[in-house]
């Protein structure tokens, strides 16, 4: 499945900047706690909240990205299923995407621990 793309009006840019902040603070907790051995000034845990913030972000482009599919359907009239599969294929793209960065911020935060 492909992701959404970088360069986008909307929710997409968000989504990669939580993708990137999370493996930023995912890799500097896993420096200080398991290479450098010294106390990480911050909450590992906290990686997760970013996470959960991602799918509630990927949830809400879904829907936004659904009902601007739904609303080409009603201005076109009769068309065909496979242009509206296609539409709603790729509205599931955020979710994934937030989704992905919720795994990896409970993977860091394990990591971390």
């Amino acid at each position: 499945m492909k992701l959404p793309p970088i360069i986008e009006l909307g929710f997409s840019p968000l989504l990669y900047l939580f993708l990137f902040y999370i493996i930023y603070l995912g890799i500097k907790a896993f420096f200080f706690i398991r290479i450098r051995k010294v106390n990480y000034p911050d909450n590992p845990a906290r990686i997760v909240y970013l996470g959960a913030a991602a799918v509630v972000i990927g949830a809400i482009a879904f829907i936004q990205k659904y009902r601007e599919a739904m609303e080409a359907i009603e201005s076109a009239g009769d068309i065909s299923p496979s242009l509206v599969a296609g539409s709603i294929s790729e509205a599931f793209t955020y979710p994934t995407l937030g989704l992905f960065c919720l795994a990896l911020s409970f993977l860091f935060r394990f990591v971390s621990k």
